[in-house]
């Protein structure tokens, strides 16, 4: 009799849910469109740009070093889009932030956001000290 109670208490505990989701976590969980798809949405959004697809790393780095030094705004896209609230590198646009006119643009024409708000810098971790106050 009490092993059938026990028994008939376990069964009336509440089961544990599922999970939402049970795939690896990554915040890159949005949508992969086509090169297709991408072509045809800068051709209707901005026909003016200069699109180059580079799958090469070593020859992405240096067009997109070359393009910053030059004065240029680089947008990059891969893979699957991002979920939060900062670029993780598939969805960034890229331009030297001591160029104050690149600081405009992006803001007032490709964001359509207040001249006041922040970017997010980056750089080597070797470089920081050189390009931040690190004190602490």
């Amino acid at each position: 009799e009490e092993g059938e109670q026990e028994e008939e208490e376990e069964e009336a505990k509440p089961k544990p849910k599922p999970p939402l989701w049970d795939g690896p976590l990554s915040p890159y969980t949005g949508p992969m469109p086509t090169e297709a798809e991408i072509s045809e949405a800068l051709a209707d959004a901005a026909p003016w740009l200069e699109v180059e697809t580079v799958r090469d790393d070593d020859s992405r780095i240096r067009i997109i070093a070359d393009e910053l030094e030059s004065g240029g705004v680089v947008a990059l896209y891969s893979g699957r889009s991002e979920m939060g609230p900062r670029a993780l590198g598939h969805r960034s646009i890229l331009a030297d932030p001591r160029r104050k006119v690149l600081v405009r643009f992006i803001n007032e024409k490709v964001k359509g956001r207040e001249s006041f708000r922040p970017f997010a810098p980056s750089a080597l971790a070797e470089e920081a000290e050189g390009w931040f106050e690190m004190g602490g």
